[in-house]
């Protein structure tokens, strides 16, 4: 499980399985509100759960409806979906709504094991850049190149994607990749919603499990993240703490900074500075990003990338 939060309960063996290439439409879902989906109870197959209590059927078709009080996402008017967006991934529902049009078309929403399987977030650097993040909007499925080696699209933004494991018994639902109007970074991490949460980015793609799939069962109980609590931690002893100190050390010598403009145009000045690193005789670089046409004192803004990072990605 290369998901940030989730690492400690894989790896685990799935069987064979088809998934959808693309995330559920507006299109798509409409037909499961045109055939009135929503009143069936036979797609309706789990309790529903929220804020510390139990909800009936006739409570929860309440929350259920559109801007203007018919069924459906929350952001369709008038019980469909806006002019244009038929090929957008439906958003605005929730993990019940997803579980229901999974149901209707006699599949299922994907465990956090399938999803991880397809994701490979391990090639990030080559999904992320060409998947939809823009903050904007969502885009009609496919449109962006940020598809896996599986031939999947859009599991990194456009719409975050509803799975069918809880976190536990408190009513909240994993939801996986991030959607268009979320950091980058959510690709990578393990992260829940309330059940009945219907946010604007919020929607789903489907798995179908093939025959004798035994395992899919022990894949979809309740799955806990890794959090660790720093208010149950325990101070170390000194001993302890002065082994921790050791890592802090430095050479307090010059610094024997050199500076070179490495870029510059009629927004901004770059400045490459090298500089002794205080340990081990080596040197490091800073990168100085200074407005042009402002006068100083500068509000500053420190940047760390990543291990894979580089300074000009990162701005």
């Amino acid at each position: 499980m290369r998901i940030v939060g989730l690492e400690h309960v894989g790896p685990k063996d799935v069987c064979e399985f088809l998934i959808d290439k693309f995330e559920v439409t507006n299109a798509q879902f409409k037909t499961f509100v045109d055939a009135g989906g929503y009143r069936n109870k036979a797609f309706w197959n789990f309790p529903f759960y929220g804020s510390g209590k139990e909800f009936s059927f006739a409570e929860v078709l309440k929350l259920f409806v559109d801007k203007t009080g018919r069924q459906g996402p929350a952001n369709w008017e008038a019980g469909t979906y806006p002019d244009g967006q038929e090929n957008h991934p439906v958003t605005g529902v929730s993990w019940y709504e997803a579980a229901a049009y999974a149901a209707y078309m006699h599949k299922q929403l994907p465990t956090i094991f399938h999803w991880g399987v397809v994701a490979e977030t391990s090639r990030t650097e080559f999904i992320v850049p060409l998947s939809n993040f823009s903050g904007k909007s969502t885009t009609p499925v496919g449109s962006s190149a940020g598809y896996n080696t599986f031939g999947i699209y859009d599991l990194a933004g456009n719409a975050r994607e509803w799975c069918f494991n809880e976190r536990g018994t408190d009513g909240q639902r994993y939801i996986l990749g991030g959607g268009w109007n979320d950091p980058t970074y959510s690709f990578n991490d393990g992260y829940t919603q309330a059940a009945l949460d219907r946010g604007i980015a919020n929607g789903f793609r489907c798995i179908k499990e093939l025959p004798n799939d035994s395992l899919i069962v022990r894949l979809a109980g309740p799955v806990t993240m890794a959090i660790r609590d720093y208010n149950k931690e325990k101070p170390v002893d000194d001993k302890t703490f002065s082994i921790f100190l050791k890592q802090f050390n430095y050479d307090k010598t010059p610094l024997n900074a050199s500076t070179q403009i490495v870029f510059q145009n009629d927004i901004c000045k770059v400045e490459k500075i090298s500089m002794d690193a205080g340990y081990n005789n080596e040197r490091m670089d800073a990168y100085l990003f200074l407005p042009v046409g402002f006068s100083p004192p500068y509000q500053t803004v420190a940047c760390f990338p990543g291990s894979g990072g580089h300074p000009f990605a990162e701005i």
